[in-house]
């Protein structure tokens, strides 16, 4: 996994995986270094990770994938999502 190479610094372990086929999307539990977050795919291509408790760790994954060429950060405006 592209990911788990490229933050390798803060020795992450899957602690478990999730096929939600309803959603075509795949969660994956992860624990690191710095705390435990989420990573979530879908099969149009989107990564997400998310961390409700732990968002330093968010921070210093951003700062590794910021510098690394396989990846892209796209900012998310979450109330575009909303159901109105």
């Amino acid at each position: 996994m592209d990911l788990l190479n490229t933050i390798s610094e803060i020795n992450p372990k899957i602690i478990h995986a999730s096929d939600l086929w309803m959603n075509d999307e795949i969660l994956i539990n992860i624990d690191s270094e710095i705390g435990e977050f989420t990573f979530s795919k879908d099969t149009w291509g989107f990564a997400f990770l998310m961390a409700e408790n732990n968002q330093k760790s968010l921070l210093r994954i951003n700062s590794i994938l910021e510098v690394a060429e396989h990846f892209e950060k796209i900012e998310v405006d979450f109330e575009d999502y909303k159901l109105k």
